[in-house]
């Protein structure tokens, strides 16, 4: 996808009345209650985000998703004894350091066999 909005400007869905000071000058009744009603809907249910296989197999390329397989197995498996955050910071931190690693290697390589 090349944007988020799919190439539309994105504009707010609170409307006027997310100023504090919209909101002090005089709201009806009806506003009110869909203010309300808006703040309510801003709330996530208790397994929400969901996790949708379809989608992220829409968003990730086949190459991209190859690659993260062996790390979203590790920690997969550590999720339960680690905690979901910590294990998605681990699994983060641990793809960036791998990723560096080979770069560094690759550099050293190339510089001690490459004369010129």
């Amino acid at each position: 996808m090349a944007s988020e909005t799919g190439g539309v400007k994105a504009f707010s869905i609170q409307g006027r009345l997310y100023r504090e000071r919209e909101r002090l000058a005089g709201m009806t009744d009806k506003e009110r209650a869909w203010r309300r009603q808006w703040i309510r809907d801003q709330h996530l249910a208790p397994d929400e985000p969901r996790f949708v296989p379809e989608m992220h197999k829409e968003l990730y390329n086949p190459i991209r998703r190859a690659y993260w397989k062996p790390l979203d197995a590790i920690f997969k498996a550590l999720e339960p004894v680690l905690g979901k955050e910590r294990a998605l910071r681990s699994r983060v931190v641990t793809g960036k350091l791998c990723m560096g690693l080979v770069a560094i290697y690759s550099a050293a390589y190339y510089f001690k066999y490459n004369t010129h």
